[in-house]
């Protein structure tokens, strides 16, 4: 009935070196993280999607993949992968939805929280920002940024209903120690995947 395209933003670890270097990281003057205190945005997001992965697989809900396992390769290429398998079983499977997964950052190092993006304020991925917005919500309590509009290129040439979360800030000390907890992460996968259940439910 449906498949969810899963997009790990940006790079991750290849032998031990961060391939969306020097961008998309930030080193802290305390904690390890992933080394001498820098935090890689790209590794994060890799750790968050396996468990949407998982748990979407508990759910027996077919999904892909689409970023690549290390390598930082092109939102185009992110976007084709996922238009393409789509289009390929779509008179199977009507329904799909991409879900870019990041954690965020800024200029000042200072600003916290989550929010969550749509190509605009109506269609189906609409529907599941604001479904995301009310499971974090119920989840975290705290620091919503809110459901938001953006012109991102995955939220505009998807063909399918999309969204983009971003996960706390990074480069801010308490969101990425709060970020690298394992719980946490496990919190923001049932943010995403709840959401995601609730919109199946509204399909079926």
């Amino acid at each position: 009935m449906i498949k969810i395209y899963l997009d790990a933003g940006h790079g991750g670890l290849k032998n031990g070196r961060y391939t969306t270097s020097p961008n998309k990281q930030f080193r802290h003057k305390e904690g390890g993280f992933h080394g001498g205190g820098w935090f890689f945005e790209g590794v994060f997001n890799r750790a968050l999607v396996a468990e949407i992965e998982k748990r979407l697989k508990e759910y027996n809900t077919p999904c892909l993949v689409v970023s690549h396992p290390t390598d930082d390769i092109t939102l185009a290429a992110r976007v084709k992968r996922a238009n393409d398998d789509y289009r390929a079983i779509r008179t199977s499977t009507p329904f799909a939805l991409y879900v870019s997964v990041h954690a965020n950052a800024s200029p000042t190092h200072t600003a916290r929280g989550w929010e969550v993006f749509a190509f605009n304020s109506t269609g189906q991925g609409a529907r599941v920002a604001t479904l995301m917005g009310e499971e974090y919500k119920k989840a975290f309590v705290e620091r919503f940024r809110g459901v938001k509009q953006a012109n991102f290129f995955v939220l505009k040439h998807t063909v399918m209903p999309a969204v983009l979360t971003e996960n706390f800030f990074f480069d801010q000390i308490d969101d990425a120690q709060t970020i690298w907890r394992e719980d946490v992460i496990k919190k923001l996968a049932d943010v995403h995947v709840n959401a995601i259940n609730k919109y199946i439910d509204t399909i079926v």
